[in-house]
């Protein structure tokens, strides 16, 4: 039986969404919703369809842990179940409404759902964690082990926290500053990946554009070291 989807001209889907809400994070990171949000990289899905999709994803996983085929059954869900995540992760902003599919030379119709954005990657956490007075205990080691190493006398603490305060918090803004202009050729590349194989991936990215601003970090310790 034919069909045809007819996608709404108000649906928006972002090429990279960058996500920080905690809400948002929890529910990406939920092994219930995950195969939904998965699933979805193929496009906009039905009901039926994501359920089907679910399970295979499920399947697979349970395969890859040899979890028992009992234990899988258990995690297998109904299209009632995946109703009901859905709606879940649209009241988060992860999913929408797409559109409809319509069925040819029938009145039915159902609906179609699909992200709000082709990839989700999870904004870097703890950047003011240098300031913190956990980090302090770290810092006053790091200090003396950077005196001996380059026979210089130890730096003030403030000034050392404040250059990798910094460092943490412009390990990936210049990047996420770009999206906008090439979200299409990133999104490409990190379409096929899960959350946190793109968030490793990104990990090493800034480690390298920190390598690529190295002369700028240098500059910048040396004063500590010289006030």
């Amino acid at each position: 039986m034919g069909f045809q989807d007819v996608i709404d001209e108000d649906f928006i889907q972002k090429g990279i969404g960058v996500i920080e809400d905690k809400e948002q994070i929890s529910h990406l990171k939920d092994n219930a919703y995950s195969p939904i949000i998965n699933a979805l990289t193929k496009g906009p899905m039905t009901v039926k369809e994501l359920t089907e999709n679910y399970n295979k994803i499920v399947k697979k996983r349970a395969l890859k842990l040899d979890i028992p085929k009992a234990a899988f059954e258990k995690m297998k869900r109904t299209e009632k179940s995946i109703y009901r995540y859905v709606n879940d992760l649209i009241s988060v902003g992860l999913v929408d409404l797409a559109g409809r599919r319509v069925v040819i030379d029938k009145t039915a119709s159902e609906n179609l759902y699909g992200r709000t954005a082709k990839v989700f990657l999870l904004k870097p956490e703890k950047e003011d964690y240098w300031l913190s007075e956990e980090a302090k205990v770290f810092l006053e080691k790091i200090l003396r082990l950077m005196s001996i190493i380059l026979d210089k006398p130890a730096p003030s603490l403030d000034c050392l926290s404040e250059m990798l305060t910094e460092m943490d918090r412009n390990r990936l803004r210049e990047f996420y500053d770009t999206l906008g202009d090439k979200y299409e050729d990133i999104s490409e590349i990190l379409l096929e990946g899960s959350i946190s194989e793109n968030n490793k991936i990104l990990d090493f990215v800034g480690v390298l554009l920190q390598i690529w601003n190295s002369k700028h970090y240098r500059s910048m310790l040396e004063k500590c070291f010289d006030t």
